[in-house]
């Protein structure tokens, strides 16, 4: 009895040995990644009758890349990036959006998400420096206008905001 216990727990234990080695390596998650899935974000639409959205973008570098996606009634963006491998996306919906990225240096981010309503919500950021990171994820009725200034160079200074009601 004892000695098929054992081929039996030995058989089971090379299987799950087997599996466990043929299982791909998970993605690593990167700001890149973070990025794209934001530029990919399908926002609803909202009638485009209104003439008071628009959207600034302003790059003079290499390598930067804004991604906005706006559905509002009302809004105004502005990106300005001066330097190399800048990186900005955004991705909201509501009513009264205003936002304003500044990016000057080398690798800096921005990541600005809300899927719920984010009327009212406003943001202006400043990033002046290298490899700033700053993230933003839903929106706040009640915390009003965010204004944040990153200067410094070197990564690991970032600053992450979550706001969920």
């Amino acid at each position: 009895m004892k000695i098929y216990s054992l081929l039996i727990f030995a058989f089971l234990f090379t299987v799950s040995l087997a599996a466990q080695t043929n299982e791909a390596a998970p993605e690593t998650i990167t700001r890149s990644n973070i990025v794209n899935l934001v530029a990919t974000e399908q926002l609803p639409r909202v009638n485009n009758n209104f003439p008071n959205n628009s959207v600034l973008i302003q790059q003079v570098g290499q390598a930067n890349s804004s991604y906005v996606n706006i559905a509002s009634s009302s809004s105004s963006v502005t990106v300005s990036q001066n330097g190399n491998s800048n990186d900005v996306a955004i991705a909201l919906r509501g009513n009264n959006i205003s936002e304003s990225v500044y990016q000057l240096g080398n690798g800096n981010s921005v990541i600005d998400v809300s899927t719920s309503n984010a009327s009212g919500s406003g943001m202006q950021v400043i990033q002046k420096g290298n490899n700033l990171e700053l993230e933003r994820y839903g929106t706040s009725r009640t915390s009003g206008p965010i204004k944040v200034t990153q200067t410094g160079n070197g990564s690991g200074q970032a600053v992450i905001v979550r706001q969920f009601n």
